[in-house]
């Protein structure tokens, strides 16, 4: 707005005040980029080495305490670890149902602890959504009493490899090495 074209002293007061302002804004810059920079001292944690310990929130009741990918071998199953033991003759199939279910049919099955349910032949690198009943019981006659949603990404398999075949004895001629079958 300021024109140093016809008022002389209102045109050098006009440079003035553009030169000014110019190095208001450096300084501002400069004290702003001077609280980037790393410091010494801070609230900064001493560096220890150990593992972080989290604390599991202690569950009351029957309840699904987690869902997650389990590999045993190369076979890829869905775990759901209950925080009690469930009765085994449910039918798992009815009270637990899959939003898109996977391609090879299969069946749930319980370990010996009876807390962990295992559907087997699940799809790696796949997003699974569980439907889980609110009547699934525990042995101790407790249900879930609400239906519960969860979600298993099941991730990659871990490399394996084994023998195709149970043979000891390999033949002298005329072979052309052993069957070998790998993951990963």
């Amino acid at each position: 707005m300021c024109r140093s074209s016809r008022f002389g002293v209102l045109g050098r007061v006009c440079g003035q005040m553009r030169k000014w302002v110019a190095g208001a804004g450096v300084a501002l810059v400069l004290v702003a980029l001077s609280g980037c920079g790393n410091k010494e001292t801070g609230q900064l944690p001493e560096v220890s080495g150990e593992a972080i310990q989290a604390k599991r929130d202690e569950i009351k009741g029957f309840a699904l305490v987690r869902a997650y990918p389990d590999q045993d071998g190369d076979a890829l199953a869905i775990a759901l670890e209950f925080s009690r033991p469930v009765v085994g003759t449910q039918d798992f199939d009815q009270l637990i149902a899959f939003d898109t279910p996977p391609k090879e049919k299969s069946g749930w099955k319980l370990d010996d602890s009876g807390k962990i349910l295992r559907y087997p032949f699940v799809a790696a690198n796949t997003d699974y959504t569980l439907k889980i009943s609110a009547k699934l019981a525990a042995a101790d006659g407790s249900t879930l009493g609400r239906d519960v949603e969860q979600k298993v990404y099941t991730g990659e398999l871990k490399p394996a490899a084994g023998f195709a075949s149970q043979g000891s004895v390999l033949p002298a001629r005329e072979s052309r090495g052993l069957p070998v079958v790998s993951v990963n």
